[in-house]
């Protein structure tokens, strides 16, 4: 399922109107419509505010409808995680700082 539509199917189940998230984003709904439709793309702090107007993480919205589930673990114990996502070459480094934050470059080099 691409982003957008996990968006609109996110937004409809929980009765939240294409209003809502163009008043959180500062957009137009009409904007918001074209977001749905794939006619626009996002910008990853657009993500953010959608995962927060949805009460989601942004990597729930990605996997969606699949939940990301945080595996309790020993301190020293390694953990092997695997999450595949499509994207176009210029958005992976946006992406890639949207879920793992600032210090990405220090996970990929462990």
């Amino acid at each position: 399922m691409e982003i957008y539509e996990a968006i609109k199917e996110i937004r409809q189940q929980k009765s939240i109107n294409q209003q809502v998230i163009a008043d959180a984003l500062h957009l137009d709904v009409a904007v918001v419509s074209n977001i749905e439709k794939g006619k626009r793309d996002l910008r990853v702090k657009e993500l953010e505010i959608i995962s927060k107007v949805f009460e989601m993480s942004v990597v729930d919205l990605f996997t969606y409808p699949d939940r990301y589930v945080k595996l309790t673990q020993k301190e020293d114990e390694q953990v092997e995680a695997v999450l595949q996502i499509k994207l176009r070459k210029d958005k992976k480094d946006q992406v890639l700082k949207l879920v793992f934050g600032d210090n990405n470059i220090e996970i990929f080099n462990k």
